[in-house]
């Protein structure tokens, strides 16, 4: 049985299925210019809370927190001009309105030519390793500053009796009796 484009072509949109399905992540398709969907994206909509009409209309705008917008849209122009792959870390608000950390990533698929056919992209929830970051760098900073304040007062004691030794520094019994 002999093969033909239109089956390596359907075997290849399977495989495609599979893999973004294995890899628990949300993929989508942008048209050429980076901007318009080329299709639905159920997992994304899912993972935003947004309606297919939303995302058809503004694609991954659609879903991306409104402190981030200009920042997706500098970096989609510059990944476009540079026809490069593009990564970002953004907020996307979750179907209950809470945002949370995502990390977008898209790619551009060309002919054999080197035309650009369109941009797959795929979204993975960090939203925990933020957190985990977050946490860490809290705790980081409070251990700083209550180590910092031991430290400093066993600092000042070392340099006083350092200056003690040398006969420099202020002595206790006769800063004490310079003081009656």
């Amino acid at each position: 049985m002999s093969r033909t484009a239109d089956d390596d072509t359907r075997a290849a949109e399977r495989r495609f299925t599979a893999l973004a399905q294995a890899t628990g992540q949300t993929v989508w398709r942008l048209a050429p210019d980076g901007a318009r969907p080329l299709e639905d994206s159920p997992g994304f909509r899912a993972l935003t809370g947004v309606s297919r009409e939303q995302w058809l209309e503004r694609g991954l705008l659609a879903g991306v927190h409104a402190d981030d917008r200009e920042h997706v849209e500098a970096a989609v122009r510059a990944a476009l001009a540079a026809d490069a792959a593009w990564e970002l870390e953004v907020r996307l608000p979750r179907p209950d309105g809470q945002p949370a950390w995502t990390l977008l990533r898209a790619a551009p698929v060309t002919d054999a030519r080197g035309e650009r056919l369109e941009w797959v992209g795929v979204a993975a929830d960090i939203h925990k390793r933020k957190d985990v970051e977050a946490f860490r760098e809290m705790m980081l900073g409070i251990l700083g500053h209550d180590l910092r304040n031991p430290l400093n007062a066993m600092m000042v004691s070392a340099q006083l009796a350092l200056l003690r030794a040398r006969g420099a520094g202020p002595h206790p019994a006769r800063a004490r009796a310079r003081q009656r």
